[in-house]
């Protein structure tokens, strides 16, 4: 059975909350699972803008940056499934100048370069002009 439904979080200070929802009644969500970052103090709760299909699997994937991470921030991708699982898929963390908070600013995006999947974007909090 494949999950049509659009992915959502809401975070705590320890852990992000996915659920997986129908409609706006509070009876249609169901927790799907919580996600916690790598250390205290990374900020892994941002969530990225925006939803889509990544993989070009059929369920929407969720891109969650962690801006305070060592040694400048990070991203990680997880993609969806029947069942959605807590171990990234990929990890974006790339060799900016230290804490140049890269994860701050995440998006997946519709399909920019035509090749048949949605596109991701992250960016630092700190660096003008370093998207990546």
């Amino acid at each position: 059975m494949r999950i049509t439904c659009r992915i959502s979080a809401v975070f705590t200070a320890a852990a992000l909350i996915i659920f997986l929802f129908d409609s706006v009644r509070a009876d249609d969500f169901n927790l799907i699972t919580t996600i916690s970052g790598d250390a205290q103090g990374d900020r892994f709760y941002h969530l990225a803008r925006g939803h889509g299909d990544v993989n070009g699997d059929g369920y929407e994937d969720v891109l969650i940056g962690a801006p305070e991470a060592a040694p400048c921030g990070l991203a990680k991708l997880y993609f969806g499934g029947v069942e959605f699982d807590t171990i990234p898929d990929r990890i974006f963390q790339l060799n900016l100048n230290p804490y140049s908070e890269f994860g701050k600013g995440c998006a997946i995006l519709e399909d920019i370069n035509n090749d048949g999947y949605d596109d991701i974007l992250g960016s630092s909090g700190k660096w003008i002009g370093e998207i990546f």
